[in-house]
This record gives structure tokens, C-alpha cells and sequence, in this order.
């Protein structure tokens, strides 16, 4: 009898804790057209994200890269650990410790300020694809996508450090073709963004029309990240 109560148990646990998990997706700009203290920034801001997630939590981390889905980072990803029955052990805990200091090292070797010289190119748009693929994969986890990113598409026709982003019709036309990813229900964060100009709000406007495309949502549209609390999507 105890044995089958342990088992459900131990489900009840899992389903608890899947139920309010989320999948958090960082993808990470490092290119050159960054500078250093800002990229520094963001492998600090992704460091602190990470040892915010929570049991049953999947961290998923892209490094924005030079051009096309082949050249795009595919990612890396980590699940933390549910607890093996309804209430929390110390065993747990030194699990989910173990999970955060794994995850922050993964963070760093992938948000390498170091690496941004060996980038010409950003390609945000072949990134977005492969967080669609994870989000599509998050099962019952809540998706949130932490894209820290001056957002300046630079290949694939469209470059914002040449020409204004195109319109609402070029996102239609994408759509219809069936070339904007499934970010269904994704929460969208976007740090390192300019929003001090007209042709920066362009930018900006053309990101959200993307987004709200590809089934997902913009929280927060900024230039820094002074609180990580504060960036919402329940973080």
C-alpha cells in the first residue's frame, strides 16, 4: 500500500511542479556592433536568470549567430530537477543547486563576450526559428523568450544598419508563406534595444509586428535591465 501511495505522490509532485514550470529561451547577441560593457550586461543578466528558475524549469540558451538556420547556434538546453515527493527535501534543494551552478556555467560559455570578433553578421531571424523548435517542444512548461540584442538584422535580405525595416506587408508576405516560426503563447523580453529614436521605434515597431505574427507577445521592449525582477513574463 505505501508503495503505491509513494507513486502517487511522486506524480502529484510532477504534475504540481510542471504545471507552473516555464521554458526560458535566452538568445544572446554578441556581435561586434555591441560594445564589450554592453555584452558584459548580458552574460551577467542571463547568469542572474538563470538562478532565478525553479524545479521542473527548462533553460534553453542560443547564441544569435552570422547568418542562415545552418549558421545559427542550435542550443543548449537543461531541465531542473522535480522533487521526488510533495515536499521539498534538502536533498532537493541540492539538486536545484546543482542545476543552477551547471546552468550558469552553460550560460557563460555560450554569452562569451570574448567571441563577439569572430561575428560579422547578425541574424536574428534564423534564431528566432530555432527558439521556435524549442518552443513547439516546451510541453506544458509556460514558454518565455529573453532576447538580448541591440536588434539589428544584418543578412537575409534584410539589413537594419543599411535600410529601414520593411513594412507590415513584408511581415504579411512572410506569414502567408508560412516563413515566421510558432512562438504560440511565448512571453517576449527584449533587452539592449535603442528606443531613443525615431528609426529605433521603426525597428522596434517592426519587431513587435513580427512577434505578434508568430503567435507571441512582447512584455518589455528596452535599452537596459536595471532589475531583473522588474522584467515581468513571471520571471
Amino acid at each position: 500500500m505505501m508503495h503505491f501511495v509513494l507513486i502517487a505522490q511522486i506524480a502529484a509532485a510532477a504534475a504540481s511542479t510542471h504545471g507552473n514550470a516555464k521554458q526560458l529561451i535566452v538568445a544572446a547577441d554578441i556581435s561586434p556592433s555591441q560594445s564589450q560593457a554592453v555584452l558584459q550586461g548580458h552574460a551577467e543578466l542571463a547568469a542572474t536568470l538563470v538562478t532565478q528558475l525553479s524545479y521542473g524549469d527548462r533553460l534553453v540558451v542560443l547564441q544569435v549567430r552570422d547568418k542562415g538556420v545552418s549558421a545559427a547556434d542550435r542550443g543548449r538546453s537543461l531541465t531542473a530537477p522535480v522533487p521526488s515527493s510533495r515536499k521539498v527535501l534538502s536533498s532537493d534543494r541540492r539538486k536545484l543547486q546543482a542545476f543552477h551552478k551547471t546552468a550558469v556555467q552553460m550560460t557563460k560559455e555560450v554569452v562569451d563576450p570574448a567571441k563577439s570578433k569572430a561575428l560579422r553578421n547578425t541574424d536574428l531571424l534564423a534564431t528566432l526559428q530555432i527558439a521556435g523548435q524549442y518552443v513547439q517542444d516546451r510541453g506544458t512548461r509556460r514558454p518565455v523568450i529573453v532576447i538580448m540584442s541591440d536588434m539589428l538584422q544584418t543578412v537575409g535580405g534584410v539589413n537594419f544598419e543599411k535600410s529601414a525595416p520593411p513594412g507590415p506587408e513584408w511581415i504579411a508576405r512572410q506569414q502567408a508563406s508560412g516563413l515566421i516560426p510558432d512562438l504560440r503563447g511565448a512571453c517576449v523580453i527584449v533587452v539592449g534595444a535603442d528606443v531613443t529614436t525615431p528609426r529605433a521605434l521603426q525597428i522596434r515597431r517592426f519587431w513587435e509586428g513580427y512577434f505578434s505574427a508568430a503567435n507571441a507577445r512582447v512584455e518589455q521592449y528596452r535599452l537596459l535591465a536595471t532589475d531583473a525582477e522588474a522584467l515581468g513574463c513571471g520571471l
